[in-house]
């Protein structure tokens, strides 16, 4: 830049040549004074440019020759390391096609270019704008550009929603911990109103205030990958009335169309199950921005079916279409322990349970629920794998061996029930299936109520059915169900953890659930049979709730096939 002195050789050679100039009178040229007095500005100006040109010249020759490139994405020069932050949105907008190319098309190859055109020091760092995706995909910073853009050739965009929030203040934490003089963070997105406006007011109120103290650390740059405002018709959700249905019955599913933007709808709603075509219903009569279809279908055999609906492609097609699976269930095998086996009818503690289930002795047809009953000594041999649901009928006591098959059995996705009775001893219940190996929704007290004087007797709490397995009395005040008189039952006092489904009018539980791995646990509190009370004697109560028990516990079993994006799935 020593070259730059060189502009000041004009300006010397300017004034040491300036002519000294000789007034001389003479007549012909006082004609012309007047019309010189009126150009001498403007020739005034003309020589100053000519003087500013000759001065700018070798000035100019002595920049180049310096050789500074200009950074026009972070306005520094090219001698100065950049660290530099690049977060991409992988969110499911970006799948969005413009003029036959995707917006996650352009988000990727832009930061491609950018990654390209890196100067010699500079740093780098890759974050995805997703959910759950991992969002520091190039946590630490690397001066290598090799690792960027063999992740950028890596990643895909998702079916997901963004989370900038989230991924902005994972950006800020690491910006902090740099020392770079320069930081430019680059925004790769599409703008998707639904992200980056919340209909969350903490996520409005939280993601300004981030984004302000990123313009505090670094340079923010907003690289807009949508070129123009698409409409977009999605199917948002396909729900089942039932995870399952036995044979016979017919699947209820649902769909929910939303309409985003000025887009037509489309013509019809497909249905299909397995790939098959079976339903199609018009659309183009429907008013608003949200309209809902239903479907009945009859399944002609058991296994899984996957239930699909779908509208016609538009722009964005990964929102076209949702699906979602029903197990259709030739028959469900019940195995009922029973601990107080007896050869008078009823006497025992599982005949009223067998009965309700299974009312028919011709043999199990298809659609029907099938009970196996065991004695309590039965257990260690018997393969759980081959049943849906083990109910334990006031089984005395559980061993240790018991304990770990039956904890096993749960945690693989198996429905347990445990009601108590007069045989059950209760510190072995708490010792070994509650401090030893924590299967039992609650710690089980003292008794309450006395089953052979009927004194006393307990009503079932009445005033809150919202649980599955109070389905059928709700909204049916004249079924009989708080008339059911129950004389002796075990206090017991539930888990964090716990909930309870049925309760007591004294407030005390009936029924209570706990998870288990992936299986569900159910703790009755009264017997299952006549020795406590007449819920296993009136029909009308006892034998709606068991099939209800039955169905809630397989559906729970079966919620594991109805994930949607973003929620977490459990294998053991």
């Amino acid at each position: 830049l020593w070259g730059g002195l060189l502009a000041a050789a004009p300006v010397v050679i300017h004034l040491l040549f300036r002519r000294q100039y000789r007034e001389t009178p003479w007549a012909a040229m006082q004609f012309l004074v007047a019309a010189a007095q009126r150009q001498s500005r403007w020739s005034r100006i003309d020589q100053w440019l000519l003087l500013l040109v000759r001065t700018v010249i070798p000035l100019a020759a002595a920049v180049a020759l310096a050789g500074p490139l200009l950074d026009f994405a972070t306005g520094a020069s090219s001698s100065a390391p950049t660290h530099r932050v690049l977060i991409l949105d992988v969110s499911l907008s970006t799948q969005a096609r413009e003029a036959g190319r995707s917006r996650w098309s352009r988000i990727r190859d832009t930061a491609a270019e950018l990654a390209d055109q890196a100067h010699p020091g500079d740093t780098w760092q890759l974050f995805a704008l997703g959910a759950t995706v991992p969002r520091g995909i190039i946590a630490e910073p690397t001066f290598l550009t090799d690792p960027v853009l063999d992740e950028l050739r890596q990643l895909e965009a998702t079916a997901e929603t963004g989370a900038p929030a989230d991924t902005l203040q994972l950006v800020l934490e690491s910006l902090e911990q740099q020392n770079s003089a320069h930081r430019v963070v680059y925004i790769l997105t599409d703008g998707q109103r639904s992200q980056w406006r919340s209909g969350n007011d903490a996520e409005r109120e939280r993601l300004p205030s981030i984004l302000a103290q990123l313009h505090n650390v670094a340079r923010v740059v907003w690289v807009d990958a949508s070129t123009q405002t698409i409409g977009n018709v999605a199917v948002t959700d396909v729900a089942l009335a039932e995870p399952y249905v036995l044979a016979g019955q017919s699947i209820l599913a649902s769909a929910t169309i939303r309409r985003f933007g000025e887009a037509p709808w489309p013509a019809t709603l497909e249905w299909r199950v397995d790939g098959r075509l079976v339903a199609t219903q018009p659309l183009d009569d429907a008013q608003g921005n949200e309209i809902r279809r239903e479907l009945r279908y009859v399944p002609p055999s058991a296994g899984e079916l996957r239930i699909e609906a779908s509208v016609t492609p538009d722009a964005l097609t990964m929102d076209d279409r949702r699906c979602a699976v029903c197990v259709v269930r030739d028959v469900v095998r019940v195995l009922l322990v029973d601990g107080r086996p007896s050869g008078i009818p009823f006497e025992n503690a599982t005949d009223a349970i067998r009965l309700a289930l299974s009312p028919n002795d011709d043999g199990i047809r298809p659609g029907q629920i099938a009970p196996t009953v065991i004695s309590d000594g039965q257990l260690l041999a018997t393969n759980l794998e081959e049943f849906d649901i083990v109910w334990l009928c006031d089984v005395p006591q559980i061993t240790e061996r018991e304990a770990e098959l039956l904890a096993r059995y749960a945690r693989d996705g198996g429905g347990l029930v445990i009601s108590l009775g007069p045989s059950v001893r209760v510190s072995t219940y708490n010792q070994v299936l509650m401090d030893e190996s924590p299967l039992l929704p609650a710690r089980i007290g003292d008794l309450a109520g006395d089953a052979r004087r009927r004194d006393q007797s307990f009503g079932f709490r009445a005033d809150d059915f919202s649980h599955p397995i109070l389905a059928p009395f709700r909204g049916n005040p004249n079924t009989g169900f708080e008339l059911t008189q129950t004389f002796a039952y075990r206090k017991s006092f539930p888990s964090a953890d716990a909930r309870v489904a049925v309760a007591f009018e004294t407030g005390d539980p009936a029924i209570i659930e706990r998870r288990n791995g992936r299986g569900l646990v159910l703790l009755v509190t009264t017997a299952a049979d006549r020795s406590w009370g007449t819920w296993a004697v009136w029909g009308h109560t006892f034998v709606p709730m068991l099939h209800e028990t039955v169905r809630y516990l397989l559906s729970s079993q079966l919620e594991s096939r109805q994930l949607e994006v973003g929620k977490s799935l459990l294998a053991s």
